[in-house]
C-alpha cells in the first residue's frame, strides 16, 4: 500500500502565525478540504499538548474530532523543551514521555517524534560523552517501554540540535535497539546536514551525494518522512533549516526520492512539513499537489 499524505499542524502556530495561531479545529478543516489524508499533531499549545488531554475520555474526544473530518494521525510531536533528553535524568524524562505516549495511543499513532533538545555547542570531550551517554540511556529505556504499548520513538535530527553530523547520527542509532528506534528523514534537515554542514561545531562533515548518501547509510532506521524543501539557509527564528513550499528550494526530489524510493515507498505516511513558512496556507495547497505527483511517480 502506498504512503498517505499528511500535513504537520505546527506551521500554523509559528513564524507569522505565532501572534494569532490557528486553532487545531481550523487546521483539521483546512487539511481535509485540501485533500490530505491525515495530520501530524504538534504538541505545542494551543494544539495537542499532552497535559490538556490527560484522561482516556479527553484523548478519545481528540481522536473523534480528527476522525470526524475523515483524517488520521500520522504522528505526534510533543513539547518536551522542559526535559531535554541530553540533560535530563531518566525518571524525569520518562514521566513526561509516558504522557506523550499515552496521547499517541489515544489518537492511534505509533510515531512519537523526539529530538536531543540541546544546541550543538563546542563541548569538551567529557561534556560530549556525558550528553551522548544520557541520550542513549534515556532513549534505550523509552524504546523498551514503547514496545509494550505499540509506540516507537522517531528521532528528528536538525542543525539546531546536538548530534547533527552524519557520522554522529549513525553512531547514536547503532548505540540503540534497532527494532523500535527510528529516524524521521526530514529532507530539509538532511540537506542542511549533508550538503551545507549547517551549525556543525568544529570540522564540517558533508556527504558526496547529500540526502541520498545519508539515506542509504541509515536506510534501515528510516521510519517516517517529512517531505520538505529548503532554500539552504538557517531560519533566524528557529535557528534551524528554513522550510519553503515544495519545489521552491534546492532539493532535487527526482534524484533524492528516486534513489531512496525502495525505503520511502514502504512508509505509512509522507508528511508535508512547512515549519515557519510565511504563508503556510498557500504553501500547503501547492505542496499537496506536488506531493501527490511524487507519490504517483515514485511510490504507487
Amino acid at each position: 500500500m502506498a504512503p498517505q499524505l499528511s500535513l504537520g499542524t505546527w506551521p500554523f502556530l509559528r513564524g507569522p502565525y505565532a501572534d494569532n495561531p490557528w486553532s487545531l479545529e481550523r487546521v483539521l478543516d483546512f487539511a481535509a478540504e485540501v485533500g490530505y489524508g491525515g495530520v501530524e499533531l504538534s504538541g505545542y499549545r494551543p494544539h495537542a499538548h499532552y497535559d490538556d488531554y490527560d484522561t482516556d475520555e479527553k484523548r478519545r474526544a481528540l481522536r473523534e474530532m480528527i476522525e470526524s473530518r475523515g483524517l488520521s494521525v500520522s504522528g505526534y510531536a510533543p513539547d518536551l523543551r522542559h526535559v531535554p533528553v541530553a540533560l535530563t535524568d531518566q525518571e524525569t524524562y520518562m514521566a513526561e514521555l509516558t504522557k506523550a505516549m499515552a496521547l499517541c495511543v489515544g489518537v492511534r499513532t505509533d510515531v512519537l517524534r523526539v529530538d536531543t533538545g540541546v544546541p550543538p555547542e563546542d563541548f569538551t570531550a567529557e561534556e560530549y560523552a556525558e550528553r551522548f551517554k544520557r541520550v542513549v540511556i534515556n532513549w534505550d529505556h523509552a524504546v523498551s517501554f514503547g514496545l509494550k504499548i505499540g509506540v516507537a520513538l522517531h528521532w528528528e535530527f536538525e542543525p539546531r540540535f546536538f548530534i547533527n553530523k552524519p557520522s554522529e547520527v549513525r553512531r547514536l542509532l547503532e548505540s540503540l535497539p534497532e527494532r523500535n528506534m527510528h529516524v524521521i528523514l526530514d529532507m530539509s534537515h538532511a540537506y542542511m546536514m549533508t550538503v551545507m554542514g549547517a551549525r556543525q561545531p568544529g570540522v564540517k562533515q558533508t556527504m558526496p551525494y547529500g540526502i541520498v548518501s545519508l539515506g542509504r547509510d541509515i536506510n534501515k532506521y528510516i521510519g517516517h518522512l517529512h517531505l520538505s524543501d529548503t532554500d539552504g539557509t538557517i531560519s533566524p527564528r528557529s535557528q534551524s533549516s528554513t522550510h519553503v513550499a515544495l519545489g521552491h528550494g534546492k532539493i532535487d526530489y527526482d534524484t533524492d526520492i528516486f534513489y531512496l524510493r525502495q525505503d520511502l515507498q514502504k512508509l505509512s505516511w509522507w508528511t508535508v512539513d512547512l515549519n515557519e513558512n510565511d504563508d503556510a496556507e498557500a504553501a500547503a495547497r501547492e505542496s499537496f499537489r506536488m506531493a501527490e505527483e511524487f507519490l504517483h511517480t515514485y511510490a504507487i
